[in-house]
């Protein structure tokens, strides 16, 4: 599968939002995920509480990407109803 246009950034967004799923598991990283995602997005709390408000803005992006439909959204590892 290629990634084109916008798949690329949900794509970006996906693996930014698994990096700070990762964080939050005890992994460090040279960049902070976490860091990052505060202050691009201006999200405020604790690491879960920005990881659950980052995974709404994702799965908002990927929804509006697909046209108002989830139908690939195993391949952005959402899980739910395609």
């Amino acid at each position: 599968m290629i990634l084109e246009g916008n798949d690329i950034k949900i794509y970006g967004l996906v693996v930014l939002r698994q990096q700070l799923k990762s964080e939050i598991r005890g992994l460090k990283f040279r960049f902070s995920a976490y860091a990052f995602i505060k202050k691009k997005y201006g999200m405020k709390g604790n690491r879960q509480k920005v990881y659950d408000q980052f995974s709404d803005f994702v799965e908002k992006a990927i929804y509006e990407n697909e046209g108002g439909k989830l139908s690939r959204s195993l391949t952005y590892g959402i899980k739910g109803e395609a």
